[in-house]
């Protein structure tokens, strides 16, 4: 799930009464379990949904192409976005960017690769693993091998994506409404942000819903769709950052399966919109 495509894993802000976890090690985290997120395949239709007066981007579309997998042994994810962005004048930028990963199922090792293009001319190139280890307090590491060989330190309790998105789930479903966490996703040369994650009440299944209806069934697998899901308001604030305002942010609906039924990513100046198209499930390996 680069800030324009990650999707996926978001306000920071003080709310009264709500349920929060809190920055805590990774040993203590509880999430859902390892097999209650489905395999599957998605295609979300992106678009431009507000622009402010001055941040001269006047047209996007394109296509988000997400794939997630189950390798026994862990999660393998691979993003794929095509967009075109009009400024206005001149022609449009067509960038494409994919990000692939793969995250132990014990949310202790990671992988990541970058591959980031704009108008056919690749522009950037990340590679990289990184680890978190058992014990409580420790901190973790992580190794770039692209675009420069160089390693750093992970704080305490960073969790990686896919952990991260068990977590939300898990506190989704005991009612809680706030999750503040450090994640690391390797998606850019930056370290961790710290993701403040603000959730809504929980929804029932809307089999007949509008996404549903804007695609065949053959296109959109309805089964996917038929638990409960969550509004979720993510705050994405760099490592160290003291800005009262977040870099950018992500609102997403989560089913309990792990399933984004849509996704809206906000770069302060513009907004990004993507609905969903295309679902399918993917078999789960024989371990």
């Amino acid at each position: 799930m680069s800030r324009m495509t990650s999707g996926v894993a978001l306000t920071g802000a003080l709310v009264l009464g709500v349920t929060a976890a809190s920055a805590a090690p990774r040993a203590e985290t509880t999430a859902v379990a390892p097999d209650a997120l489905v395999p599957h395949e998605a295609t979300y239709d992106m678009h431009l949904s507000s622009s402010r007066s001055g941040s001269g981007v006047v047209g996007a579309r394109g296509t988000m192409h997400y794939k997630f997998a189950d390798t026994c042994d862990g999660y393998a994810v691979n993003t794929r976005t095509l967009l075109s962005i009009s400024y206005g004048v001149g022609t449009p930028v067509m960038t494409a960017w994919e990000f692939t990963t793969w995250e132990s199922k014990d949310g202790s090792q990671y992988r990541f690769q970058v591959r980031n293009s704009r108008n056919g001319q690749l522009i950037e190139t990340i590679d990289g693993r990184a680890s978190m280890p058992d014990d409580a307090g420790a901190t973790g590491t992580v190794e770039f091998t692209q675009p420069s060989t160089r390693s750093a330190e992970l704080p305490v309790g960073t969790l990686f994506p896919t952990e991260h998105t068990r977590l939300l789930l898990d506190e989704a479903d005991k009612g809680g409404s706030f999750v503040n966490r450090n994640v690391f996703d390797g998606s850019g040369d930056r370290g961790t942000y710290e993701v403040s994650a603000l959730i809504g009440s929980r929804q029932a299944a809307q089999p007949g819903g509008p996404e549903q209806a804007a695609a065949s069934a053959e296109r959109i697998a309805a089964s996917l769709l038929e638990g409960p899901a969550w509004t979720m308001n993510m705050a994405f604030f760099p490592e160290g950052s003291a800005a009262p305002m977040p870099e950018f942010q992500v609102g997403l609906t989560y089913h309990d399966n792990g399933v984004a039924e849509s996704v809206v990513q906000d770069f302060g100046d513009f907004t990004i919109s993507g609905d969903l198209t295309d679902l399918k499930p993917l078999d789960r390996p024989d371990c």
